[in-house]
């Protein structure tokens, strides 16, 4: 580092100076991209949604703008329109929540976000997609909300880094057993949420580990123009390469 600038580099300055090299090269990666700027969502599972301006800032947006946000989760995504029910647990601007409602006609969403400008956001792409009156939006999901829904059987789809494991652990696995979960797994303090969640339910669902995978540059025509670099910078989402837990119920196919 120190002969490539020609000065002398304090340790504790050569981080933060890579970072915003990066930083740098992404937002001319970005700038080349030309992304639409209608804000809505021109391919995948939830191709047509609509995503209001203030949400297209920021590194997770630019995979939703382009359709392959989680893209790993597709297949995952098409596999669940049978289920009524939804209830998405860590919200943010409701692209997971509204997208599912989109998805299938009569479909009830419920979303939980402990953020209210989350909540704000996800009610606000609930009306400009004109489903509303099917998202219904709320703050923190304590385990016993997550066990009325239970009840009556649901496709969970949670996301709230790392505060997922307290969440589950508290409930009882077979009063979830009659539900489908999706849970993204984190890495809080050091210790991976995964592990202890699949084995709380390994008796009563059918797990998969869905682990993260590169986007290829066939799948998005705006990506063929750019270096693999350029690529992954745009694309880069997660700090960890922590899996998702698919975890179907038994009593689901009974």
């Amino acid at each position: 580092m120190e002969a490539l600038l020609g000065v002398e580099v304090p340790p504790e300055a050569i981080l933060p100076m890579f970072s915003i090299g990066v930083s740098g090269r992404r937002r001319m990666a970005l700038a080349r991209l030309n992304l639409d700027q209608s804000g809505q969502v021109p391919r995948g599972p939830f191709e047509g949604l609509k995503l209001a301006p203030d949400h297209r800032i920021g590194e997770l947006s630019v995979a939703k703008l382009l359709g392959v946000y989680e893209h790993e989760l597709r297949a995952v995504v098409s596999a669940t329109d049978h289920w009524e029910r939804v209830v998405n647990i860590g919200s943010a601007e409701g692209y997971y929540a509204v997208g599912f409602a989109r998805r299938v006609p009569g479909r009830a969403v419920t979303a939980y976000d402990i953020d209210a400008n989350a909540q704000t956001a996800t009610t606000r792409t609930a009306t400009l997609n004109g489903v509303e009156d099917r998202v219904t939006v709320l703050g923190e999901c304590l385990p016993e909300a997550l066990l009325a829904h239970a009840d009556a059987g649901a496709l969970f789809w949670i996301d709230i880094e790392g505060a997922e494991e307290a969440l589950l652990l508290a409930a009882p696995p077979d009063r979830l057993a009659r539900s489908d979960l999706l849970v993204e797994t984190h890495f809080p303090s050091g210790a991976f949420t995964g592990v202890a969640v699949a084995r709380h339910f390994e008796d009563t669902h059918d797990i998969t580990v869905i682990r993260q995978s590169e986007i290829q540059p066939e799948e998005v025509p705006e990506f063929r123009s750019l270096a693999p670099l350029d690529r992954h910078l745009i694309m880069l989402e997660h700090t960890t390469a922590a899996p998702w837990l698919w975890m179907c119920g038994r009593d689901t196919r009974t």
